[in-house]
């Protein structure tokens, strides 16, 4: 029996992960951290270790015996550039290290396309080859790490496969998502689209992504690749957000903001946040990742790894606004 590592396991998609290889029948370790909340992983049958991306003497106990490691954790929502280098980076590269001379088969890197950057217009998609240009720390964390994945891979021979990922969307999702700011906003009837909403964006539904990263693990010859993971098509974002509308039921209001608007609206949000302790809801990233185009193209995963999503929006948003409106 296969013995997997996962880290972030708490985690949305981590989580599912776990899941799904107890479903194939792996043999699961979960590395967690001491205050982790481990309650949603108490009911599989896995086995928990302690440690931390940044101590790499609980890394080399985690990984006795591992020949398949799942790579998910990470830091995605801090506000602190220095808290997605230390994690993003540095332990990603600490893991790396110590899979150095080790009998790893193959080792799946869960990134982003934040990594790359978004595209300058709705016609085009992005893929695998596609220049790195990312817009904010999260997104350059990101590339960095994907490059010394790229290192590990062509110096030492580390096992690497790695996913990048647009925004991933199910049941569970995050509260601080993207998705999850979607279904609450719109459910309230507070959601507004900044521009024209004619710019596009990808999504992953959970299941689609366990599918593609499933394959991924039995192509053999994945290894030292990147892969696009994401649903069959992207969305603009005014399909999308109708799309949420139409699954929880709520008349949406046709008006936008324009984007000069909305950058004085984060102006003014950010003068008030000198006197009022409050998270603003609008900045300048924000604008600028809200109305870029985010579609990615899926082919290469398609012709390679034989990727076909299973998950269409309809379905993916049926489940998860279910999930949303029974938890919320």
């Amino acid at each position: 029996m296969i013995k997997t590592l996962v880290t972030g396991s708490t985690g949305f998609i981590g989580r599912h992960i776990v899941q799904a290889l107890c479903n194939e029948g792996y043999k699961v370790r979960c590395l967690v951290r001491e205050n982790s909340k481990i309650a949603r992983l108490e009911d599989l049958d896995v086995e928990l270790t302690f440690g931390d991306l940044l101590d790499q003497g609980s890394l080399e106990k985690a990984l006795d015996g591992v020949s398949l490691i799942f790579h998910v954790a990470g830091e995605v929502y801090s506000n602190d550039p220095n808290d997605h280098d230390k994690i993003n980076v540095q332990g990603t590269e600490n893991l790396f290290k110590v899979c150095i001379n080790k009998p790893i088969e193959k080792l799946i890197f869960f990134s982003s396309i934040a990594a790359t950057g978004p595209m300058l217009d709705n016609k085009t998609l992005l893929n695998e080859q596609t220049p790195p240009k990312p817009i904010n720390a999260y997104g350059i964390s990101k590339y960095k790490a994907e490059m010394k994945a790229q290192q590990f891979y062509n110096n030492h021979k580390v096992p690497i496969v790695i996913v990048r990922l647009p925004v991933v969307y199910g049941p569970g999702v995050s509260e601080y998502s993207r998705v999850f700011l979607f279904l609450n906003m719109i459910r309230k009837g507070l959601y507004r689209v900044i521009g024209n909403g004619k710019n596009i964006i990808s999504l992953c539904h959970i299941d689609n992504l366990i599918h593609g990263v499933l394959l991924a693990v039995n192509q053999k010859k994945s290894i030292g690749k990147i892969y696009l993971i994401a649903d069959e098509r992207p969305y603009t974002i005014n399909e999308l957000v109708q799309a949420i509308a139409k699954e929880e039921n709520v008349v949406l209001s046709s008006i936008h903001i324009p984007v000069a608007v909305a950058h004085i609206l984060a102006f003014i949000m950010l003068l008030l946040n000198q006197f009022l302790v409050f998270n603003p809801i609008l900045n300048k990233n924000l604008i600028k990742e809200a109305t870029s185009n985010w579609g990615c193209n899926i082919l290469r995963a398609q012709k390679e790894l034989n990727y076909q999503p299973p998950i269409d929006l309809q379905q993916g948003l049926k489940t998860t606004v279910n999930w949303y409106m029974e938890n919320y």
